[in-house]
């Protein structure tokens, strides 16, 4: 997490849970109940949304740095999507009562970790917004459409005798 200092970074390590994950290793897993989040310290990972009776999609890509799972913090809800390493991934999770413990040694960080993580879920939250506003804008120019365009398939305006 860029934004902690060398000695928030090591009260943070001191309580963290390290975790190292092969490509192809699920990190998180849609459904599945959290209550941690995670920082990315070395690797890639693909967050991939699954759709029951669809193709999964990848959302989003993760880099060395980045924060995710910050959901589970809010509610301890479950997982909204798989995060899969695309390669070698070192991670480190915080669950809400490792947060708290960090609160007690370094309140600072605790506070860094927080707003980091309020930023993630507003940044996320106004791009869904974006993509909204978006699809109603293309659902009310097709709705506007007075043309009725019916498809040229003979077979299936065929009447049979």
């Amino acid at each position: 997490m860029k934004n902690l200092d060398d000695a928030e970074f090591a009260a943070l390590l001191e309580i963290a849970n390290p975790a190292v994950f092969i490509t192809g290793q699920a990190i998180v897993r849609q459904g599945e109940k959290g209550d941690s989040i995670y920082i990315m310290l070395e690797g890639t990972a693909d967050v991939i949304l699954r759709r029951e009776g669809q193709d999964n999609t990848r959302v989003s890509h993760l880099s060395a740095g980045e924060v995710f799972g910050e959901l589970a913090l809010a509610g301890r809800q479950a997982r909204s999507a798989d995060v899969i390493a695309s390669s070698v991934c070192k991670v480190i999770s915080i669950s809400v009562v490792l947060l708290n413990e960090l609160a007690a040694k370094s309140p600072g960080a605790a506070f860094k970790i927080t707003m980091t993580t309020l930023e993630i879920v507003g940044e996320r939250l106004r791009a869904a917004n974006r993509k909204y506003i978006d699809s109603l804008a293309i659902v009310s120019v097709l709705a506007t459409d007075s043309t009725i365009r019916v498809p040229q398939t003979p077979a299936l305006f065929a009447m049979s005798a």
